[in-house]
């Protein structure tokens, strides 16, 4: 285990941090996040000695870090830092063959087959293994990056320290490498511990976050705990939205730039018109609307500008499971408002032979709101959530009055994003399900 203990220090006498606190447990993953300047790099430099603290205390496995020598540092603790000094004249194999040095006995320790084994799959689990016998220098910065990590491997280290482990990484290898290090970390009782600039990296690969804010303290807990708008917004000084990741319990943040949330339209329900394209029907908009739809094709959080009217694919798939067909002839289109609520619904008729009793009655409803309001995502789904309700309540009612009964079709709820007149999203709910209600009875 790793403990760091009321550390404090800087550069020629100025103090960068001050009173650090943590542990780091085998096999842990521990992320270290700020903003620039905030003293990651000063911190790492300072678990690897490169610093010396002015205060506190580092202990490696129980031993403080100033009593062990650098070789028995070597042989426990591995680091990737963020610059390299890059000896031009190595090649990839023999810059990974230094990750063995720990190991090596006397003043001409000799290459073992173990270090070979070692060294060859540190390269492959990098992919670096193809460039084994290049020079550093006709290497691009992301595979020179793969080079040093895969000599940190090399080292099998218990402890793992990396400043910005992604720089000059694609998408591609930032993932690989990091699920890399988490498989190790597993696999070895290998504890990490890593500075990361990208937030939602770090949301995704630590157990543990520290956010340090000018040199200090400001969290240690869990990403979903450390990561929260408020206290980020306050921390890095910008807006920000925080979602949650669609397929991990995981926290996701999302910049907020003014040139793409400071435009303001007017009148958004008054961009909204009906246009046929390729025979169907849809209603356009001249700016984007955040969807939120039942529609099995387009569930989930979407911006859109045109929405489908027509349903006619949708409803011939379900009408075939009962021998039926439908027609877009038979579809009927109304609109109307209330406020800053629009709503749109379409009725398409089932056609049937003359065996089954009818010719044709409403069965599919597409239902298409629009409400000129600020919503998130949880009051979207209330919305939709209420509109299902009065569209099924209206069904019920009709029934009871013995005219003819419709039933399927999808409810799409989409938001213009900008601030309305209506003054609680209980009162938006309320007249969205009155407005659907009264539109189909």
């Amino acid at each position: 285990m790793l403990e760091v203990e009321q550390l404090s220090g800087g550069y020629s006498g100025v103090t960068v941090l001050c009173n650090i606190h943590f542990k780091a447990e085998p096999g842990e993953f521990v992320g270290i996040i700020g903003p620039n300047g905030s003293g990651k790099s000063t911190l790492l430099k300072m678990l690897y000695r490169e610093l010396h603290p002015e205060t506190g205390t580092i202990n490696l496995n129980g031993t403080p870090l100033d009593s062990l020598t650098q070789k028995q540092i070597a042989a426990q603790l591995a680091v990737l830092p963020q610059q390299e000094e890059e000896a031009f004249s190595y090649t990839v194999c023999e810059v990974v063959e230094l990750g063995r040095y720990p190991y090596q006995k006397g003043w001409f320790g000799r290459t073992s087959r173990q270090d070979r084994e070692v060294v060859e799959e540190a390269m492959r689990q990098t992919y670096v293994d193809h460039a084994a016998h290049r020079t550093l220098d006709q290497l691009s910065g992301g595979e020179k990056q793969r080079v040093y990590l895969a000599r940190a491997m090399a080292q099998e280290p218990d402890y793992l320290l990396l400043d910005e482990p992604t720089n000059h990484l694609d998408i591609a290898y930032q993932v690989h490498l990091l699920d890399t290090l988490k498989q190790w970390a597993a696999k070895k009782q290998m504890t990490v511990i890593a500075a990361i600039h990208d937030l939602n990296l770090a949301a995704l690969y630590s157990d543990k976050l520290l956010l340090l804010n000018k040199g200090n303290q400001e969290l240690l807990d869990e990403p979903s705990n450390v990561l929260k708008k408020q206290l980020l917004q306050r921390v890095y000084g910008t807006a920000l939205s925080r979602v949650i990741h669609p397929f991990a319990p995981r926290p996701q943040l999302m910049l907020e730039p003014d040139h793409l949330t400071g435009n303001i339209i007017n009148g958004p329900l008054e961009t909204l018109q009906k246009e046929e394209i390729n025979n169907e029907l849809y209603v356009t908009s001249a700016m984007d609307w955040k969807t939120l739809s039942s529609a099995g094709e387009e569930n989930g959080f979407i911006w859109a500008r045109t929405f489908s009217l027509s349903m006619e694919n949708w409803a011939r798939k379900k009408a075939a499971f009962e021998g039926l067909d439908v027609s877009s002839s038979d579809m009927h289109v109304e609109e109307d408002m209330d406020g800053c609520i629009k709503v749109y619904t379409a009725v398409i008729n089932k056609v049937g032979g003359a065996d089954a009793g009818w010719t044709y009655r409403p069965d599919f409803v597409c239902i298409l709101l629009f409400i000129d309001s600020e919503l998130n995502e949880g009051e979207m789904a209330g919305v939709l959530a209420a509109a299902a309700e009065a569209k099924g309540q209206a069904a019920v009612d009709t029934v009871h009055n013995r005219e003819i009964m419709f039933g399927e079709g999808p409810v799409t709820v989409a938001v213009s994003g900008q601030r309305s007149s209506i003054d609680t999203q209980e009162e938006i709910r309320r007249r969205s399900a009155r407005l659907v209600y009264n539109r189909l009875r």
